[in-house]
């Protein structure tokens, strides 16, 4: 491993890895609707592409499980980070904790 950090940036943060802002995340799963709000924690290995590495996302909390396959859909088919260079190279890091909440209204 190259790096590893406890948290995901915001976009516009100077976290060593941050979502790309045009990735909104995880969608609320429909058949949760009536719960109206849920949670995720999720620990996972981001490439120097990148993009997560299939097969490392692992939940470390969910409320429920269709929340916690949704955030697992979406790191590993659709979400894309900024990774910062270290020493002016880009490397593989491990994402210790990052939280997903959803909510509606």
């Amino acid at each position: 491993m190259d790096a590893s950090v406890d948290r995901v940036g915001p976009p516009g943060s100077d976290s060593l890895v941050r979502l790309l802002p045009r990735f909104r995340g995880p969608s609320f799963p429909p058949e949760l609707r009536s719960l109206r709000q849920g949670s995720v924690e999720v620990r996972f290995v981001v490439d120097s592409s990148g993009r997560v590495l299939k097969g490392t996302v692992v939940i470390l909390s969910e409320s429920d499980r269709g929340f916690g396959r949704s955030v697992c859909q979406f790191l590993e088919q659709q979400g894309r980070f900024e990774v910062r260079p270290i020493d002016g190279k880009k490397g593989r890091v491990e994402v210790r904790r990052a939280s997903f909440a959803f909510t509606i209204g």
